[in-house]
């Protein structure tokens, strides 16, 4: 049996250090660079997170905001009283402009669709303005609505799409105001029209398209569609 010499691998020291440093590297660098990137991706998500948290709750914020400056202005404003007032630079007139002008100002924020979403919301700017509303009340998104500080309406009632209430009118140069009220569990279909004065009772229903300006509907009572146009009945209605 041949026996063949056996040499010894020829590192140096430099060799050495350079072959484990190389073996460092390459080892440990995909995991540091693994740990740092998932960190980093963590904090991008959790940025991104609360991004999305604050670009959701902006809005309501805002309009939490708006709500209550809407509140602590009108307080500050003489209320709507019901009367004839002469238009111009009257101080009656005047407060009513200023109550009108401070109802548009959801309009003109650009809030008033998510504000009519939300039924808490909805209702908080109603009393906002002044008006008595419970909150066990439906309106559709579509209402619209004036002189807040004159409407008070019941508990069940719901107010369906494009209904209007408006608790003034204009005659020549005067300012008429009146309040409206609405009780309990009524009902007001499409597109009427409560004007100033008007009183409907309790379990009331108000078909769509009437027009009630200055009337006192009885407890009960059931107006057909089209059948009612400023106090005066085009068609038979009945009490329940």
């Amino acid at each position: 049996m041949s026996r063949q010499k056996i040499e010894g691998v020829n590192f140096s020291r430099g060799n050495v250090f350079a072959i484990d440093f190389l073996n460092l590297i390459f080892t440990y660098l995909p995991v540091v660079l693994t740990y740092a990137g998932s960190l980093k991706i963590c904090e991008l998500l959790y940025q991104l997170l609360l991004l999305f948290i604050i670009i959701m709750l902006a809005p309501i914020i805002a309009i939490i905001v708006l709500i209550s400056l809407i509140y602590f202005i009108r307080k500050l404003l003489p209320p709507l009283k019901e009367g004839v007032y002469p238009v111009g630079l009257k101080k009656d007139y005047l407060v009513w402009l200023l109550h009108l002008s401070l109802g548009r100002s959801v309009k003109v924020s650009g809030f008033v669709s998510l504000i009519h979403s939300f039924n808490i919301l909805k209702i908080l700017y109603f009393k906002a303005l002044g008006m008595k509303v419970p909150f066990r009340f439906v309106s559709s998104l579509y209402i619209q609505i004036v002189d807040y500080g004159l409407i008070e309406i019941g508990e069940g009632t719901i107010l369906t799409d494009e209904v209007q209430l408006s608790a003034h009118t204009m005659i020549k140069n005067k300012l008429w105001l009146k309040k409206i009220y609405i009780g309990k569990n009524v009902y007001v279909g499409t597109k009427s029209f409560l004007g100033l004065g008007t009183q409907i009772g309790d379990n009331c229903i108000i078909g769509l398209h009437n027009f009630l300006f200055n009337d006192k509907i009885p407890e009960g009572t059931h107006i057909a569609p089209f059948a009612w146009d400023r106090g005066n009945p085009k068609r038979h209605t009945k009490e329940a």
